[in-house]
């Protein structure tokens, strides 16, 4: 059975990420809160090191954590996360990781420019380590969604407009999946309903 480690799996999109690959994998959520769900750790995404990736040997990593308080700490958090997971990969010469972008990573909003940093140094950083992740056999997928109707967005006056975070979810797993074609980074815009 594969194993899916997901950083910031304990709520939101992550979550529901967790529940779609509960079906046929062994999943491992790590955030601020423990879940009974899964087998879940405490641990902020500052502290993910390899190690820990090697205690529990996935063979895919999830890098969806977002400190929305703290957008220094969630640009080193997501970096962190990042790196060490490359690091744990590269000595197993394959892998799967899945990064947790915002539309934002590619098209800056100028109403929110630190989120908008955090996640463009996000798509820099994977841009970076593309030719070699493809060498080592390490798939790097890169997701840009809109706005998820998730717990980040509650209150917003468009909530119930806003991407289902369990289609998105559907899709990775599936995208996880896949051997006759690689996947590198995937936008997700909303439908606008009249």
């Amino acid at each position: 059975m594969k194993k899916v480690f997901i950083v910031g799996g304990t709520s939101g999109f992550g979550l529901s990420l967790a529940k779609k690959f509960h079906a046929d994998h062994e999943v491992t959520v790590c955030g601020r809160r423990k879940i009974s769900s899964f087998n879940a750790i405490v641990c902020d995404m500052l502290d993910i090191k390899e190690e820990i990736f090697r205690e529990h040997k996935p063979n895919i990593i999830i890098n969806n954590a977002f400190d929305k308080k703290d957008y220094l700490k969630s640009y080193q958090g997501s970096l962190n996360v990042l790196r060490n997971a490359f690091d744990y990969f590269k000595n197993r010469n394959k892998g799967i990781i899945i990064n947790v972008n915002s539309i934002s990573g590619i098209n800056p909003d100028p109403k929110d420019p630190d989120y908008a940093a955090a996640k463009y140094a996000l798509k820099g950083y994977s841009d970076s380590i593309a030719a070699e992740s493809f060498q080592r056999n390490i798939r790097i997928i890169n997701l840009y969604p809109r706005a998820m109707a998730t717990g980040m967005n509650v209150g917003r006056q468009d909530f119930n407009e806003l991407i289902d975070p369990n289609e998105v979810a559907e899709l990775v797993v599936a995208l996880t999946k896949t051997q006759s074609f690689y996947t590198s980074s995937i936008q997700f815009d909303r439908i606008k309903r009249s």
